[in-house]
């Protein structure tokens, strides 16, 4: 852990983050899009690189 990973907010481009500041959130509405992976945590959309998205939440399923 410690990576730094990007995040993308819809309409307003992409922050780095660390990966541990990460793992604990609680994603839900998850849905692949190609190689992105979009996904609402509390009330905010965002989105991240598929392979990021799995190396992070890797033990989550969808919660619809």
């Amino acid at each position: 852990m410690g990576d730094k990973l990007k995040i993308r907010f819809p309409n307003e481009g992409e922050i780095l983050i660390n990966e541990s500041n990460i793992v604990n959130w609680d994603p839900t509405n998850i849905r692949e899009i190609g190689e992105e992976v979009f996904f609402k945590t509390g009330d905010i959309t965002l989105s991240m690189e598929k392979k990021d998205f799995k190396k992070c939440f890797h033990n989550k399923k969808n919660k619809e």
